[in-house]
């Protein structure tokens, strides 16, 4: 929630940028579908209200986060101005969006 809030707060904040969610290093996740749907809808305000659907992407690269981005993934189903992705890598990221990988060293990497 936290980086969300953070996200929200930023200067360079616009609604409908696409948003990567790195899961690599989750190592077990509680299972409360309640909380998760209702973290995913606080995120709809931000990735919504743009000209063009954003991408919501998970990289999950094993199943205990894939299992985690499936849970997740759920909630975004009916949402048009979202297209919600699971891949393996951020590098598979990246070509989904069109960037090169090194686009990202300004970005912050983790949020605790």
């Amino acid at each position: 929630m936290s980086g969300i809030s953070d996200f929200r707060e930023n200067p360079a904040f616009q609604a409908g940028l696409s948003q990567i969610l790195d899961l690599t290093d989750v190592t077990e996740f509680e299972r409360d579908f309640a909380k998760i749907m209702s973290l995913q809808a606080t995120q709809v305000e931000a990735l919504t209200g743009a000209d063009a659907p954003a991408y919501f992407i998970f990289i999950a690269p094993n199943e205990l986060t894939q299992a985690m981005a499936n849970s997740a993934l759920k909630s975004w189903r009916e949402i048009d101005a979202v297209v919600p992705l699971v891949l393996n890598s951020l590098q598979d990221a990246c070509d989904v969006l069109g960037l090169d990988i090194s686009e990202l060293a300004d970005v912050p990497q983790k949020v605790t």
